[in-house]
């Protein structure tokens, strides 16, 4: 069984080329062309040489996006939303995406600050039980997401296993860097005298308030050169 999603169709166009305009339960063959295969098609066994592949489409869903009006919103909302029509959902996706922006500026800018950190100042070494856990627990999450561990298993299997290896080695980079932020916001968080709320924890938090004390220091930098800069005399 082959499961084909979204991220197959954006990396391979094999994907593209061989589904769309198949319907469902339709079955057909092509060439067996190793070159222009996915991994995931490619035969395992050494010794075998096929010539074609048959394939039976058990199985098509599509994203179906649901229709505007006052029932969908409050059913997405809910009823103390401020999103009663068209107009204020369009008001909320502005709102949203100049949030999103704002956000992508600030994590860019803190992950800036970290680098330099990481590089000159603080080396964070991770305990490897600790790090164990952080994979275990983005590998569960990622099993949820899949909808069990047999189509987990499944999706890896289509992989193959040089390429399910790399993900996961990949998941487990991510947690260590993710760690490994942590610690250092924690410290410079300490360090800086950051006014951080420990008991109602709030999204990009500590980020936030390290971006708005970057942002103060380049301001007061900024602010002290242009005084320092000579004044032009007035013309008479």
């Amino acid at each position: 069984m082959l499961y084909v999603g979204e991220q197959e169709f954006e990396e391979f166009p094999f994907f593209v080329d061989t589904f769309v305009g198949k319907k469902k339960n339709e079955s057909f063959t092509i060439p067996y062309k190793e070159k222009d295969l996915p991994p995931t098609v490619q035969t395992k066994k050494a010794d075998s040489k096929p010539t074609t592949i048959a394939f039976v489409l058990t199985d098509i869903k599509n994203v179906v996006l649901p229709e505007i009006n006052e029932e969908t919103l409050l059913r997405l909302f809910g009823k103390e939303s401020e999103v009663k029509n068209e107009a204020d959902l369009l008001k909320y996706i502005d709102e949203s995406i100049s949030t999103q922006k704002f956000d992508t500026e600030l994590i860019k800018e803190v992950e800036d600050f970290l680098k330099i950190i990481r590089e000159k100042y603080m080396e964070v070494i991770i305990p490897q039980t600790l790090l164990s856990q952080e994979v275990r627990v983005r590998l569960e999450n990622l099993e949820k997401r899949f909808g069990g561990k047999e189509k987990m298993n499944a999706y890896f299997k289509q992989m193959g296993e040089e390429k399910a290896k790399k993900f996961v080695d990949d998941i487990s980079l991510a947690a260590s860097e993710s760690l490994e932020k942590f610690f250092i916001l924690q410290k410079i968080a300490e360090e800086l005298k950051l006014d951080i709320n420990r008991e109602k924890p709030v999204d990009l938090e500590i980020e936030r308030k390290l971006y708005e004390k970057l942002s103060a220091g380049k301001s007061a930098s900024i602010k002290e050169e242009g005084e320092k800069k000579p004044k032009k005399p007035a013309k008479k």
